[in-house]
């Protein structure tokens, strides 16, 4: 069996199980806008998580990592819906990987960035590298990779190395 991707050799059911998850992550890539987060929770696992891997996230929780299905984490989703209403991902490539749990992607994201210190949206634009773990179409752990560069120019709040 192969697909879009290419054959491995995998047997039968690992094959089944790695397009299962590669579709979970296609569509986890596809959903924008204001409701995303909301709907992304469908695709996780009931103790799934989100690993944001570099320290920037709050003084509780400097790495940033939570489960999404926790309602105590609601939150965090606002929060972005609130900042990025209108974010979505273009230019994705999706790596699957000879191991059907894991699928990597490769994408940039994009919208209008709203904080209470501008008076107007930011147009905001970042790389980001995803690191799927999932099982049965089901995300047991995503890590989110992007260069932290790119989070301080939409409002001057940095200045920015050469190159970046």
């Amino acid at each position: 069996m192969s697909d879009k991707y290419g054959p491995f050799c995998l047997s039968e059911e690992m094959e089944r199980q790695r397009l299962t998850n590669v579709a979970a992550v296609e569509a986890f890539v596809r959903l924008e806008g204001p409701d995303r987060h909301e709907k992304r929770k469908a695709l996780y696992d009931t103790d799934g998580r989100f690993e944001l891997t570099f320290c920037g996230g709050p003084y509780d929780n400097p790495n940033f990592s939570y489960r999404v299905n926790d309602e105590r984490e609601a939150d965090v989703a606002r929060g972005e819906n609130a900042a990025f209403p209108d974010w979505s991902f273009y230019d994705v490539t999706i790596f699957p990987t000879d191991d059907p749990l894991t699928v990597f992607a490769e994408l940039r994201g994009r919208g209008l960035r709203y904080d209470p210190r501008w008076d107007d949206p930011h147009y905001y634009e970042n790389h980001y590298l995803l690191s799927f773990t999932l099982k049965d179409g089901k995300i047991k752990r995503l890590r989110e990779v992007f260069n932290p560069y790119n989070c301080m120019r939409p409002g001057g709040d940095a200045e920015i190395p050469e190159g970046f």
